[in-house]
């Protein structure tokens, strides 16, 4: 008969260790979720025994992620108040830097997802890779003293940008955004501030953005689709967001079609530009429209703009059925410049969305952040690996 191995004390201390970490945790992004909650609730809502919960939510409160504030109602029963647990917004603050736009976004947020402060970062003529890193690192100065935010307290950086990351290292960058691209903002911002910074997909980044200010509704699948200089989705299934085994889940910018023409060059902005200047719009040589001038005709009604922008939204709807189909994701939100054409586009994508016999039909609509859903994303993000962090450490501030 074999001998019966008890485990030793070295595990058996791993195992408990690691079980207060989760508990800790959960109770933790509960109190983050919900803000304003008694120790009963959460005893009874996560399963965990009164016990465990007071004395994960000591730890807590001594490392300074919760506080207690007030008094909620008492049982039907009669007693005492329970005092409730709030998490502690003003502990550290993260820092949002959106890269997707021609003009880089930095944010500040506090630990409740709150927005401290926004600055858009203009490149100056002439300027160098040094001279633009310094402009972000000041903007981030600016927003923290102008809210009278000590600098060290914030915690660390995270930059919403379009291409492939693993392990913040990119495996592939865009430089559709040639302005700030390839800077070495990444390594600059981790010396120069001695904080954390890490690098994000932006369609990814949006995707989450937009999924936790609808998580309340109860929806767990969400494709967002970014579409403009670039064309890429962010995937949300079942409450996460999806990256797949290298992180490129998403990358549909360059799904190749049957002309042998990537989405991308046939639906990206270069290839709208191309085709309106094809219509007899003058994209090109003296006096050129830009983007901007030609949202302005959209909007007017312009037949000729209306008419491509219209194709370009069939097209459109034609690849997000496509990945709908695949996924059996029905909520679509829509992103990146294109967004900025507003129902003129989405009556093409509806268009080709209500031609299709499938199982599947794509409830197509225009994200509730719009260009903010980036930064919000690098704020859910960032307050995660806080929490995390300060959990790992045992509760050290």
């Amino acid at each position: 008969m074999r001998e019966k191995i008890e485990p030793t004390g070295r595990r058996l201390v791993a195992d408990r260790s690691l079980s207060r970490v989760i508990n800790e945790k959960a109770i933790a992004e509960e109190i983050h979720r919900r803000s304003g909650v008694s120790r009963a609730t959460l005893a009874k809502d996560l399963g965990i025994s009164k016990p465990a919960i007071a004395s994960n939510v000591e730890l807590l409160i001594a490392s300074g992620l919760v506080v207690e504030r007030g008094e909620g109602e008492a049982a039907k029963k009669g007693g005492r108040k329970p005092i409730l647990l709030y998490f502690n917004e003003s502990l550290r603050y993260v820092g949002a830097l959106d890269l997707s736009f021609r003009n880089p976004v930095c944010a500040v947020a506090d630990m409740n997802n709150c927005l401290i402060g926004l600055k858009r970062v203009k490149a100056k003529k002439k300027a160098t890779a040094e001279d633009k890193r310094q402009q972000i690192r000041d903007t981030f100065f600016e927003i923290l003293d102008e809210n009278q935010i000590p600098r060290e307290k914030l915690e660390l950086i995270v930059i919403s940008h379009p291409g492939v990351f693993t392990d913040d290292e990119p495996d592939f960058i865009s430089e559709r955004h040639v302005d700030f691209a390839n800077i070495g903002i990444r390594e600059y911002l981790k010396q120069e501030l001695k904080i954390h910074v890490s690098v994000r997909n932006d369609a990814g980044m949006a995707a989450l953005g937009e999924w936790y200010v609808s998580a309340e509704k109860g929806d767990e699948n969400l494709l967002y689709i970014s579409a403009g200089v670039g064309v890429g989705a962010g995937i949300i299934l079942n409450g996460k967001l999806h990256l797949g085994e290298g992180n490129a889940a998403g990358e549909v910018g360059y799904v190749i079609l049957d002309d042998g023409r990537s989405v991308e060059e046939t639906i990206a902005m270069e290839s709208l530009f191309k085709e309106l200047s094809e219509r007899g719009l003058s994209i090109s040589g003296e006096n050129p429209l830009n983007f901007q001038e030609v949202v302005a005709l959209a909007r007017q009604g312009d037949e000729r703009v209306c008419e491509v922008v219209h194709e370009f939204g069939y097209k459109l709807g034609k690849m997000i059925y496509n990945c709908c189909t695949f996924l059996d994701v029905k909520k679509v939100l829509l992103g990146g410049d294109y967004l900025s054409f507003g129902e003129v586009i989405l009556e093409g994508v509806r268009e080709f969305i209500d031609s299709t016999k499938g199982f599947v039909k794509p409830q197509v609509a225009i994200g509730e952040l719009r260009e903010g859903a980036g930064i919000y994303g690098c704020f859910v993000v960032g307050t995660e690996k806080i929490i995390e962090k300060i959990i790992q450490q045992g509760g050290k501030k």
